[in-house]
């Protein structure tokens, strides 16, 4: 009796330790779509392995077995073992994206007519962690009269009128939107690339509250690569408008190779095919930038908004660390500017 219970406690956790990753298997969700006599005492990540994925049961409200089944062409029983194994990992969507919206006011500044200032160059900033934006604010008062200012804001509920007022009390210039929690830093970027919010500027510089795993070291070279200081600031729009650079950033975060793209290879090509770039340019796994802030030339910007993506094209937030469409686009820039034959330049911070 001892030794069946050892056996199944072992099973369990290594059932417990493949799904884990995912952070998708909710066991009171679970349990509670089973008759509370059929499951008793036996642990429901075991349950589910033996039984219930081959019943097609539901995992968690998050997860929709039906949809990754049709659309993955996996069968049922497999499908959310195989999501924990692979497509966690390779940007697979676990649900439809229902219900998520942009703000009306957002919705409104993106259809309109924009006016244009006299400014050469702009700064977009995606501000997800308000706690950041004084750091942020400190260096784009360096060089506020170069630029416009576009910040894009997470809406978290409570507190985004307060930081909307915060910011542009600040920089009068400055055009604050607010986007869901939805595809991170780059969904909003790309959807005011699409609205042709950046058409006209000789360069473009591109920031977000980078906080991943806590490296705060990361963030702070990411961004003083390429604005530590007003003299820097204009080194890079000079590389951006004179010198044939497409993309400028840290040297540091230059990555190149198949160990850097083996999730996002498939995905890259799609995404070329979409713009009509040569997909033999992803076999070479070329350096591109990682991060996601950098200084980046109209033209790429130019054939990236030749993309449509909607809501749909960007899973939901479940903490993916490679694979998804926004890791895809990241790598896309790269492609873009070879086919251009600019240069992406890496400084030190």
């Amino acid at each position: 009796m001892k030794n069946n219970k050892l056996i199944h406690d072992l099973f369990c956790f290594a059932c417990r330790r493949k799904v884990r990753k995912s952070a998708l298997f909710d066991e009171a969700f679970y349990k509670g779509g089973l008759n509370r006599f059929s499951i008793g005492l036996v642990c429901p990540v075991w349950h589910y392995s033996l039984l219930g994925r081959h019943r097609g049961m539901a995992v968690s409200d998050k997860f929709d077995v039906k949809f990754c089944a049709e659309k993955y062409k996996i069968p049922q029983s497999e499908v959310f073992l195989k999501y924990t194994s692979h497509g966690f990992n390779h940007g697979w969507f676990p649900k439809k994206t229902e219900g998520i919206e942009l703000d009306a006011e957002t919705v409104c500044y993106l259809e309109s007519q924009k006016e244009k200032s006299d400014a050469k160059y702009a700064i977009c900033l995606h501000l997800y962690h308000y706690d950041l934006w004084e750091e942020f604010e400190a260096s784009f008062a360096e060089v506020e009269d170069l630029v416009d200012i576009f910040i894009t804001l997470t809406d978290h509920g409570d507190g985004v009128q307060e930081m909307s007022n915060r910011i542009t009390s600040r920089f009068s210039n400055a055009q604050v939107l607010v986007f869901p929690n939805h595809g991170r830093d780059i969904f909003p970027f790309q959807t005011l690339v699409q609205a042709g919010v950046f058409a006209g500027y000789k360069a473009i510089a591109k920031f977000h509250t980078k906080k991943s795993r806590g490296e705060e070291n990361w963030r702070g070279r990411l961004v003083g690569s390429i604005i530590k200081d007003r003299n820097r600031f204009l080194e890079v729009l000079d590389l951006v408008e004179n010198k044939g650079a497409g993309l400028v950033g840290s040297e540091v975060d230059m990555y190149g190779g198949h160990k850097f793209w083996h999730s996002n290879i498939e995905g890259v090509r799609n995404l070329c095919s979409q713009l009509n770039l040569p997909e033999a340019m992803v076999a070479e796994y070329p350096e591109f930038l990682g991060g996601s802030i950098f200084v980046v030339s109209p033209s790429v910007l130019e054939s990236l908004g030749s993309l449509e993506l909607t809501f749909e094209d960007w899973p939901i937030e479940l903490g993916q660390f490679d694979g998804t469409i926004g890791h895809q686009i990241e790598r896309l820039f790269s492609v873009i500017c070879y086919s251009q034959n600019l240069k992406i330049v890496g400084l030190k911070a």
